[in-house]
């Protein structure tokens, strides 16, 4: 079951329990009515009625088969199916004693537009964090952020081994870094997924216990940006996107649909943002919910795990800002000529440097009360020591009239 990929896992051996007692629950049903139905015919018939317990542990027996068959049987195809995209991991993933195999230790999970790629570059090169290998027409960009989680073309559903592929020749001793922003979203999956490996045997953390797996090890960091300004700063992005032939996300804009267009369509329809039943977040807003993203991360890691981190810090104090990343991870202090260079800064046709006060007013009323749910949470919830306490409250953005 090892070559399973990790979101096929828990949906077959559940929909094996319901079927083992719906199987149950048929066969007493139909043994049932055939004791009553023989009862009826009198002792003529006494020999059928000895053979309704054969009857009913036949039938039993032979749709155990059948389930048997499903699992095994048709598990292998699936197997043989993921296997012929990637090779099969080295080690036994089932063994708290075997060698892991090298998956990130680290997650830059966001937020979009608050400074990832600059952040992400910085620990490539400067603290030489071992990033993901690109395959086949994956784009440039794919060595930073993975888009595993998020399931970006099916990508969660080729498995593990899609994965552990990436970081095959990272050491696991090796600070390895997956840069995805749109992994805010998914703690969930990222939670389950990582109790699911065995420890890290390289790994100071000596807590760890083999039924939270490889989460007691795993690093999170998180940077969050006043809410506007992000947005805004995504709408450029995609924008740029189509007026150079990039990905805008699944958001038809034209090039002609201004901030106010956009936001009206997409962000103020409260319909399109919404809490789905396993808890995740859903829709155009969630990336900006910052309180309804991190409860969710808040119950799947330790709070000692993750580090929440300023953008208003990362562009007026590089230095300090940095040196809390160090000090989170362990890293030697950064050199005395280190920058974050900024990323993704273009100038194009269309762009708009300042909401207009009627959509900045808009969307603030609407983050309004999720920001001030973060700032509670945060004093009731604190981080690491090097985490801002008080957290920043964020700065309204300026506007044109």
């Amino acid at each position: 079951m090892g070559s399973l990929p990790v979101s096929d896992m828990t949906t077959k051996f559940d929909g094996i329990a319901v079927l083992l007692t719906s199987l149950k629950t048929t066969t007493l049903t139909t043994t049932v009515k055939a004791r009553r139905g023989w009862a009826n015919w009198g002792c003529s018939t006494c020999i059928q009625r000895r053979k309704s317990p054969w009857l009913s542990t036949s039938l039993y027996a032979t749709l155990l088969i059948l389930i048997i068959y499903q699992m095994f049987v048709l598990g292998r195809i699936h197997i043989g199916i993921v296997n012929s995209i990637d090779p099969p991991l080295e080690s036994d993933a089932g063994s708290a004693h075997s060698n892991p195999v090298t998956v990130p230790n680290v997650l830059l999970v966001g937020a979009q537009k608050a400074g990832t790629t600059a952040v992400a570059s910085w620990l490539f090169s400067a603290h030489k964090f071992c990033k993901a290998q690109t395959f086949d027409n994956e784009p440039r960009w794919y060595d930073k952020e993975v888009h595993f989680f998020n399931n970006h073309n099916k990508r969660f559903e080729r498995g593990a081994e899609f994965y552990a592929r990436r970081f095959a020749h990272c050491d696991m001793s090796d600070m390895v870094m997956d840069a995805t922003p749109n992994y805010a979203t998914h703690a969930i999956r990222i939670g389950n997924f990582y109790r699911q490996l065995p420890p890290n045997l390289h790994s100071n953390q000596s807590t760890a216990s083999s039924h939270e797996g490889r989460l007691q090890s795993l690093k999170v960091m998180m940077i969050l940006r006043e809410p506007v300004s992000r947005e805004l700063s995504k709408y450029n992005h995609m924008k740029d996107n189509e007026v150079n032939g990039g990905d805008t996300w699944g958001v038809a804009l034209t090039f002609n649909r201004s901030f106010d267009e956009y936001i009206n369509a997409e962000l103020l329809n409260q319909t399109k943002t919404r809490i789905s039943r396993s808890g995740q977040c859903v829709g155009a807003l969630c990336f900006s919910l910052y309180s309804e993203l991190l409860k969710q991360w808040f119950e799947i890691i330790n709070r000692d795990q993750m580090l929440l981190l300023s953008y208003q810090e990362l562009k007026s104090d590089p230095t300090t800002f940095m040196e809390r990343i160090e000090k989170f991870l362990g890293l030697p202090p950064h050199k005395a000529n280190a920058t974050l260079k900024s990323s993704n800064v273009k100038s194009f046709a269309g762009k708009s440097s300042l909401p207009s006060c009627w959509s900045r007013d808009k969307l603030a009323d609407i983050f309004q009360p999720f920001n001030k749910e973060l700032y509670a949470l945060l004093e009731q919830r604190p981080g690491p020591p090097m985490e801002q306490r008080p957290f920043p409250e964020f700065q309204i953005a300026e506007c044109n009239n």
